[in-house]
């Protein structure tokens, strides 16, 4: 794997975070699955942001603008920090 950053310990940190992350997701996709709740993949709860905005998992359109929040931050991370090859 290439490193993320060139010192070593701050590298396999944020390796340990990525790994963590992507762990945390498929058992969401899992739960998601076996529950039948899609909701367990809205972008704000998997932030836990309803401690600060306790309304803000309500509903369908919470559920969109994360999605959108989602592609939008993509897009935005793939032209501006990736490489052309």
């Amino acid at each position: 794997m290439n490193p993320i950053v060139k010192n070593r310990p701050i590298d396999a940190f944020l390796k340990l975070l990525l790994v963590s992350a992507v762990i945390h997701f498929i058992i969401l996709v899992v739960q998601s699955l076996k529950d039948g709740n899609i909701s367990h993949l809205n972008y704000f709860a998997i932030l836990e942001l309803q401690a600060f905005f306790p309304h803000i998992l309500n509903g369908s359109f919470s559920f969109l603008l994360s999605l959108l929040i989602v592609v939008v931050l993509y897009f935005v991370l793939y032209f501006k920090y990736t490489k052309n090859h």
